[in-house]
């Protein structure tokens, strides 16, 4: 019954097809993951697929879109969505960096975690670098 349909809207549609269904979610987080050199157990593996298996559903291919780079955007973004908590609270975070309550706050945070994972710091170490590299980005 889909072969039908797929046959009926015409080449493009069936190529857009065929290349999004012969993708699978499991393999692009498989690849993701080693490339990123992340060692998932079986149940972290499974609960991101799920996520990546319900954003590709739900994605249509568009003109010049290739499958394979859309999953595995996908599943990167999954992937590194990942993150350690902060070594203290993102309100602190956005105090210090002034951002509390404005539109640049999420990636202010980012930041804040990126520092947090790279540095290792806590306290005010960890405050510290992160206002330097901040205003260091700012300028």
């Amino acid at each position: 019954m889909l072969c039908q349909a797929a046959a009926r809207q015409g080449p493009s549609f069936r190529s857009a097809w065929q290349a999004k269904v012969s993708e699978s979610p499991e393999a692009a987080i498989s690849r993701v993951a080693a490339d990123l050199g992340l060692l998932l157990n079986q149940s972290q593996h499974q609960y991101y697929a799920r996520l990546v298996a319900g954003r590709w559903r739900n994605y249509r291919l568009r003109p010049g879109d290739v499958a394979t780079d859309v999953l595995t955007s996908f599943a990167e973004q999954a992937l590194i969505s990942r993150v350690e908590p902060l070594p203290c609270s993102y309100q602190e975070v956005l105090a210090e960096l002034e951002m509390l309550t404005r539109g640049e706050a999420v990636y202010a945070l980012h930041l804040a975690h990126a520092v947090a994972e790279i540095t290792g710091a806590s306290g005010d170490a960890y405050i510290k670098r992160l206002k330097e590299i901040w205003a260091l980005l700012q300028t």
